[in-house]
Formats: structure tokens, C-alpha cells, sequence
């Protein structure tokens, strides 16, 4: 993905404001896209070793930890019906993960 990114970015020359990235930025946007392919990666192999229906729905629930994380790390204040879809997307996996 990010080759192709790449390509079409010099091929429609909108690389002209690349340079003026800092080398710390560079370095956190690299880390980026070696967790995401390390979590495909993890979750292909989950789909190789379970059912579709039970890996399927705990991948999903990067939402959760998107919302606790942020609440917790970066002190930000989600609406109570936040936390209740949240809830029900945990209770639900649950359901899912036992039956």
C-alpha cells in the first residue's frame, strides 16, 4: 500500500513538502506501518488456527482499545454512548468467543 502511495505521489509530483518532514515523524510513521502489517499478519495466522467467527469479531475490537487508550493515555472525554457501543461490542465478543 505504501508503495503504491508512493508511486502516485511522484507520479502527480506531491512530494514537494516530504522534505520538511522531521526525522522523529518519519520514524513514527515507519513504526506505523510495521504495526499494521504485523497485525494482519497476526490476524491471518489467528484465521489459520480458529474459526472466522470467533477471530473475526476479537479483531474488531481495536475500537475498544482505541477508546480506552485514549481516554486513559491522552485524558480525551467520549460520550457515555461511546462507552455503552463499546460495552456491547466487549459483551458481545464474549458471546461470540464462548459459544
Amino acid at each position: 500500500m505504501f508503495g503504491a502511495l508512493l508511486v502516485l505521489a511522484l507520479v502527480r509530483g506531491n512530494l514537494t513538502g516530504a522534505k520538511e518532514i522531521e526525522g522523529r515523524s518519519l520514524l513514527y510513521i515507519a513504526l506505523s506501518g510495521l504495526a499494521g502489517a504485523a497485525s494482519w499478519l497476526c490476524y491471518f495466522r489467528a484465521l489459520q488456527l480458529g474459526d472466522a467467527l470467533r477471530v473475526a469479531p476479537i479483531d474488531r475490537l481495536s475500537g475498544a482499545v482505541t477508546l480506552v487508550l485514549a481516554a486513559v493515555l491522552l485524558h480525551e472525554r467520549a460520550p457515555v454512548s461511546a462507552w455503552l457501543g463499546t460495552g456491547m461490542m466487549l459483551l458481545g465478543a464474549v458471546i461470540v468467543a464462548r459459544s
